[in-house]
C-alpha cells in the first residue's frame, strides 16, 4: 500500500498544481476528486519548475510494463527526446548487463555513464553522472535497508550550502536517476552544484506516486 509521501521538497496530490516548492519547505494544496486522467506533461512541468534541486524530468515507456498500448516519451526541461536506441538503452541500464562504462547513454543530449544501481526503499535507482564512472571496488547493489550515500569523490562532493539540512550532497557534474513505475522509465535530472539528496527524493516519490495512480 502507498502511504503518504515522506519529502517536504514535493508533495504527490491528484493534480499536479498542488505541488510544493522544495525551497519554500512545502505545503501541500488540496487536490480534487475524480478530474479525469492523470495530466503527466503537466506534473513532470510543475515538478521541474517547483524544485530547485531537478533541472529535467523524463518519461520513456517501461519494456514489459503494464502499458497496453505504445505510449510516447514526455519530458520538461530535457531535450531532445530519446530517441528508440536511448530509449532502450534507458531501459536496460536496470540490468547487470546493461550499459557500462565509457558505452554509457544519451539523456538529453549528454553521454552519461552508470555511477551506481542501489536500492532505495522499494524502488530500484540507476544513479547517472555525466562522463564519470562508479568508485573502483564499490558493489553495484546496495541493500534496500542502506542509507542513500553519494559521497564517492569521482561521482559527488560533500559541501555545506545552507538550506534545510547541512552536509548537503551536492553534484560535481551533471547527472539523473532513474526509477521504473508500472508503465515508464523515470528520470531526474540535475545540474552540476544541485542537492542530490532532493533530486532523488523527487525520483522516488514521484516514481512511488505515477505507480500509485497505475502509471
Amino acid at each position: 500500500k502507498v502511504g503518504p509521501p515522506r519529502f517536504f521538497c514535493c508533495v504527490l496530490p491528484r493534480t499536479p498544481g498542488a505541488m510544493a516548492d522544495d525551497a519554500a519547505g512545502g505545503g501541500a494544496a488540496e487536490g480534487a476528486e475524480g478530474e479525469g486522467p492523470l495530466d503527466l506533461q503537466a506534473l513532470l512541468d510543475e515538478v521541474v519548475e517547483r524544485n530547485r534541486h531537478v533541472s529535467g524530468m523524463l518519461l520513456v515507456q517501461r519494456d514489459g510494463g503494464e502499458a497496453e498500448e505504445d505510449l510516447a516519451a514526455l519530458a520538461s526541461g530535457i531535450a531532445p527526446l530519446p530517441d528508440a536506441a536511448a530509449a532502450a538503452a534507458l531501459n536496460h541500464s536496470f540490468d547487470e548487463g546493461g550499459p557500462q562504462g565509457s558505452e554509457g547513454l544519451e539523456l538529453g543530449g549528454r553521454r552519461m555513464a552508470i555511477a551506481e544501481r542501489r536500492e532505495v526503499g522499494e524502488f530500484y535507482v540507476v544513479v547517472l553522472s555525466e562522463g564519470r564512472h562508479a568508485p573502483a571496488g564499490r558493489s553495484p547493489i546496495a541493500g534496500a535497508g542502506e542509507a542513500l550515500d553519494f559521497s564517492a569523490a569521482d561521482f559527488l562532493g560533500e559541501a555545506s550550502v545552507g538550506g534545510p539540512a547541512e552536509g548537503q550532497t551536492i553534484a560535481i557534474a551533471p547527472g539523473a536517476f532513474l526509477c521504473p513505475t508500472r508503465k515508464w522509465v523515470l528520470a531526474v535530472a540535475h545540474d552540476a552544484g544541485m542537492d542530490t539528496s532532493f533530486t532523488v527524493q523527487v525520483c522516488t516519490s514521484i516514481a512511488e506516486y505515477l505507480a500509485s495512480e497505475g502509471e
